[in-house]
């Protein structure tokens, strides 16, 4: 495949090209259902367009937008994904209180053939809480990424896979799956139980490569990484050796190398859970703030994995957060927003994190919950009580 086709129905009018800083007014209304006119962008594969919709005016209550796709010829996973995750070729895309915009992401993907595929977008429902008037018009601004090349890009997943493989090879197949259907280069695991298990993924995978440390408790912390995105991938070392109260499982930090020249320095966590654990959460905080301070003060930092806590005021992390000018949760966002991308769905809460130095502010692009349980059948029992969570960096 070559090219996709992407049309995001918008208005009232016929299909034209539009230049991706223009903007698709809807004509106001008081109506929920809206009218359609097209934009036709035709975007290279291994291309990103994100599609932002702009309300007239901040909103008052929670609500959600739905957005529909349909194709001929064009796979979701394989020919494209999209962000949120799409549930029966629609995404959902919740809003809060006091927001502007709302905004989806279309990731086309690289491919053999010569195929020209297309994909048909459209606004397809609200929620009740939203309306449309001669004073609140909607308009869709349509951003192209296709200037920034995916060579570019570093995408970095944290996922625990609780107990891996929690239902033997039924696990195995159904993460390797997954795996392949990821835009990821780095996925950092948590929760190996059987590293054995864990090798055999990595050998399923062509062109990917598996690491694991033997962590305390049994529960090893580890790596897969793509051989042709990271040109280097250091050995792993631990921190905080002899300190198994703060640390239950010892942070594994590894140094990869992008092919885009972007050097990264992962620490692999998974810290104490349950409220019992509050304090211990608290002192790790504390020392992997001071050891990345000390040693790793000009390096670009990415602290990822299972925090087994939330991230807002007042949350064991506070050091970090109130450190902002070196510090930020690339998935703040997530933890404030709808509780429908928490990456713990079961309970609900939000425990998987993706922390970024200052050196890297520049870098980040996006941060989301990949919702595969909504896509993979018997997610939870066959896979794992957690969502991934991936964020994406840009060489500058």
């Amino acid at each position: 495949m070559r090219y996709l086709l992407l049309l995001i129905f918008v208005g009232l009018a016929a299909c034209t090209p539009q230049d991706s800083s223009q903007q698709i007014i809807i004509p106001g209304s008081n109506e929920i259902s809206i009218n359609f006119s097209a934009s036709l962008l035709t975007v290279e594969e291994g291309k990103s367009i994100d599609v932002t919709l702009k309300f007239g005016k901040t909103t008052t209550k929670d609500g959600y937008i739905d957005v529909s796709y349909s194709s001929d010829n064009a796979k979701v996973g394989e020919d494209f994904n999209l962000s949120p995750t799409p549930v029966s070729n629609m995404i959902t895309i919740d809003y809060q209180k006091d927001v502007d915009e709302v905004s989806f992401s279309i990731l086309t993907l690289s491919d053999s053939d010569t195929d020209e595929e297309s994909i048909l977008f459209s606004i397809s429902g609200a929620s009740e809480n939203i309306s449309f008037d001669k004073s609140n018009d909607l308009s869709v601004v349509i951003e192209d990424h296709s200037s920034v090349s995916s060579d570019q890009q570093l995408n970095v997943v944290t996922w625990n896979t609780e107990y891996f493989p929690k239902n033997g090879t039924t696990t195995v197949n159904a993460v390797r799956d997954i795996v392949l259907s990821m835009d990821a280069d780095i996925i950092a695991f948590q929760e190996i139980a059987e590293p054995d298990a864990f090798e055999d993924l990595a050998t399923s995978l062509p062109g990917w490569e598996g690491v694991v440390y033997d962590v305390r408790y049994g529960q090893e912390l580890g790596y897969l990484y793509k051989t042709s995105e990271i040109t280097s991938f250091s050995s792993l070392s631990v921190i905080y050796n002899d300190d198994s109260d703060a640390f239950p499982r010892q942070p594994v930090i590894a140094t990869a190398k992008h092919k885009s020249g972007l050097e990264v320095t992962l620490i692999n966590i998974h810290l104490k859970c349950c409220s019992e654990g509050e304090s211990r959460r608290a002192d790790a905080s504390v020392l992997l703030k001071d050891y990345i301070d000390q040693n790793l003060a000009d390096k670009n930092v990415i602290v990822l994995g299972d925090y087994n806590d939330d991230i807002l005021n007042g949350s064991p992390f506070s050091n970090f957060i109130a450190d902002a000018s070196n510090y930020e949760f690339t998935d703040m966002d997530i933890a404030k927003g709808s509780s429908a991308y928490w990456s713990y769905p079961g309970w609900p809460s939000h425990l998987d994190h993706i922390m970024i130095s200052n050196e890297l502010f520049d870098n980040w692009v996006r941060t989301e919950t990949l919702r595969f349980d909504l896509t993979v059948n018997n997610y939870d029992a066959n896979v794992s009580d957690h969502r991934p969570v991936e964020t994406t960096f840009e060489n500058q």
